[in-house]
């Protein structure tokens, strides 16, 4: 123990170090707040400018499709001096300019400015690439019209940020701009770089702002190190007067150790657990068991402990390996698991056993020893496989529900196309038949009038040689109705008519064959004939992107419900003909081998990443752009050919195109689970 004169030299000289410590921190958390202070006004800045750049872009966009195209229909006139003219209003550009430059009155001396390599004439004097940077923001933006582009900058001692986003030309601006007969570039097209919206923002107050903090903060940083030096000393005191306050209170806690490990020697030799010590190593030999073993696994607790090996031999041969390898990770990164095994019994069955196992360590921080408690979880795991063998029951149920829903939502949609389809061969049939009726009987009089005619032209030569007045009028008449030509085109007029008729009546009839109405349950259907009518029904949406190229094999009749097998083909044709950008070529190949039949369906479309390709059948997943598809079609698909016992495999090559395969079985197959619960319904 010290002396007590150099007891308070003691004192002062850890007040002195913890001071010095104190301080240093302090400082250090000065500088960072500091640093801090500089990054939040740049942040600050930045998104200052990016909210008054979107605003004027909004408003400009809003004031160019609500207003100029409004007053445009009532006669106004949109031009950029519009202060000198009647009836007129300011350009989509001018207004923004005039708005950025009020706005910048009010918020911390900013300046708006738009400008362009290729500035209208009343412009020339400010809208071009003045500086550097704009020179910079202009091959950016070019290449990132998406992106905003900034700089912060010094201008006379004060500190700006010069904000610029991309404004893009619309399809509503393209025809005004390049018709304008002042235009200095007269080739826009939709998408291009028309000009550079610029915010320059002042930091000035910003900064004033953020230092006027900074110093508040720092004058609290300065209160509190004073504080902590008195709150230091004081706890030191405090510190010396507890010490021998603990030093009883040990003595006092040691007696009520010893009573409460009494009682714990009692609970733990009837606890239903078995608690267990064993050593840190690759044996992990037991040193201590509680004396409930015997009530639990039949065995003396002592025997446990006489045999090295008697833990690790009385576990399940299966169980051996991984619980082995689980304790050395527990023994190499510590802490606490849990292990379920099976542990023999004295009589030979085994138990499940719950080991809670953790690691105890030294004052160095060595193992020490392992302490587990053993409970018989037996029942529990009985009752846990009686739960899964159920719930795998009810997954199965709940898989066939849903599939059986699905189909019911398949057949009321194609019952409902059915519907509309008999509809419109009703609707449309019956004055098609009149048409082509009349067309034909409009044809045999035509042919009958026109053999008329022709008998009484040879006629004419007797006729010329009267030369009486009326003879001469009919004769200038049938010159001047081109006679001959009339009697050229007329029979052609009426065979294209005809072919138009027929053309509206196949459409109807394939219409009708897509989604067979007639069909309310599995029949044998022709998969060509699907295939001729479903390309007929998408006819429009390939005929501008793809040329459509067959190779069809011998194929017999398949059992099948042939309205979901059309719309099956027709989610792949309409799939294959986004896939494709340009024009590119779909081709259809079918075949039949081992007693099931194969459609195939190839396109020379920019084909499928391989990332994507395990999940093109996942509801609601889909490779297109926002808008153009559901990412229903395919796993609608997959469905229908999987309710048909078929298959539905998929090659793809970025830039080459994808392959769509369809296998499916001649006869339809049997469903054991349904025939499994129609045999149960029955008895």
């Amino acid at each position: 123990m010290n002396p007590p004169s150099q007891q308070p030299l003691k004192n002062w000289s850890l007040i002195l170090i913890l001071t010095l410590l104190f301080s240093f921190a302090t400082l250090a958390a000065v500088w960072h707040v500091s640093r801090l202070q500089s990054q939040l006004v740049e942040s600050t800045a930045i998104k200052d400018a990016r909210l008054l750049a979107d605003a004027l872009a909004e408003f400009r966009t809003i004031y160019t499709s609500e207003v100029v195209n409004t007053v445009k229909q009532h006669g106004l006139e949109v031009t950029h001096d519009y202060a000198t003219k009647k009836n007129a209003i300011p350009l989509p550009a001018t207004l923004t300019i005039l708005l950025g430059e009020k706005l910048g009155e009010r918020i911390s001396n900013s300046k708006t400015t738009l400008y362009s390599p290729y500035p209208f004439p009343w412009r020339q004097k400010i809208g071009g690439l003045r500086d550097r940077y704009q020179g910079e923001a202009w091959r950016f933006l070019t290449q990132n019209p998406g992106q905003a582009f900034y700089r912060f900058t010094t201008d006379n001692g004060h500190k700006r940020l010069r904000y610029a986003i991309a404004d893009v030309m619309r399809p509503a601006c393209v025809e005004c701009h390049n018709s304008h007969p002042d235009t200095p570039k007269n080739d826009w097209k939709t998408g291009d770089l028309r000009g550079i919206l610029e915010i320059n923002l002042s930091l000035d107050q910003v900064i004033a702002q953020t230092q006027a903090n900074l110093k508040g903060t720092i004058a609290i940083f300065g209160s509190i190190a004073l504080l902590g030096v008195i709150g230091i000393g004081s706890v030191i005191g405090k510190l010396r007067r507890t010490s021998v306050e603990l030093q009883h209170r040990v003595q006092r806690r040691t007696a009520k150790l010893a009573k409460i490990s009494t009682h714990l020697q009692h609970l733990i030799d009837n606890s239903p657990a078995i608690i267990y010590s064993a050593m840190p190593n690759d044996d992990f030999t037991i040193t201590f068991v509680s004396d409930n073993l015997r009530n639990v696994l039949g065995y003396e607790p002592q025997k446990m402990l006489d045999h090295i090996n008697f833990w690790f031999e009385h576990i399940h041969l299966d169980d051996q390996a991984g619980l082995m390898q689980r304790l050395r990770r527990l023994l190499a990164e510590g802490g606490q698991q849990t292990l379920d095994y099976r542990f023999r019994h004295r009589d030979g069955h085994y138990l499940w056993m719950h080991d809670s196992i953790r690691v105890v360590y030294d004052s160095s921080g060595a193992p020490l020893e392992l302490l587990g408690s053993l409970l018989d979880i037996t029942n529990r795991k009985a009752m846990e496989e009686a739960l899964y063998q159920e719930k795998e029951e009810q997954r199965i149920l709940i898989q066939k529900l849903q599939e059986a829903r699905d189909q019911l939502l398949q057949n009321e949609k194609m019952a409902a196309i059915g519907q509309l389809a008999a509809g419109v061969a009703h609707e449309i049939n019956n004055p098609i038949g009149y048409i082509n009726s009349n067309l034909g009987t409009l044809q045999r009089y035509t042919d009958n009038l026109i053999k008329l005619i022709e008998h009484y032209q040879v006629m004419e030569g007797e006729l010329k040689k009267s030369q009486s007045e009326p003879v001469k009028q009919h004769l200038a008449l049938i010159e001047q109705m081109d006679f001959e030509y009339i009697k050229e085109d007329l029979p052609d007029l009426v065979r294209e008519s005809q072919e138009g008729a027929e053309r509206v009546r196949k459409i109807v009839q394939d219409l009708k064959e897509f989604s067979h109405v007639d069909e309310v349950a599995w029949q044998w259907a022709d998969l060509h004939q699907g295939l001729e009518s479903t390309l007929n029904i998408v006819h429009n949406e390939l005929k501008y992107t793809a040329e459509i190229c067959k190779a069809y094999g011998e194929l017999p009749q398949v059992e099948c419900l042939a309205s979901q097998i059309n719309q099956v083909f027709m989610n792949l044709l309409v799939n294959a003909a986004h896939a494709i950008e340009k024009h590119g070529v779909i081709t259809l190949r079918t075949g039949c081998e081992n007693n099931e039949v194969w459609v195939e369906i190839s396109d020379t479309g920019k084909g499928i990443p391989a990332d994507k390709l395990k999940r093109i059948f996942d509801p609601f997943y889909t490779t297109k752009p926002v808008g153009v598809g559901t990412g229903l079609g395919l796993s609608l698909s997959y469905s229908i050919i999987k309710k048909h016992h078929g298959r539905i495999e998929v090659v793809s090559e970025i830039n080459q195109g994808s392959r769509f395969t369809i296998y499916l079985p001649i006869k339809r197959q049997n469903d054991p689970i349904k025939t499994k619960i129609a045999a149960q319904n029955s008895e």
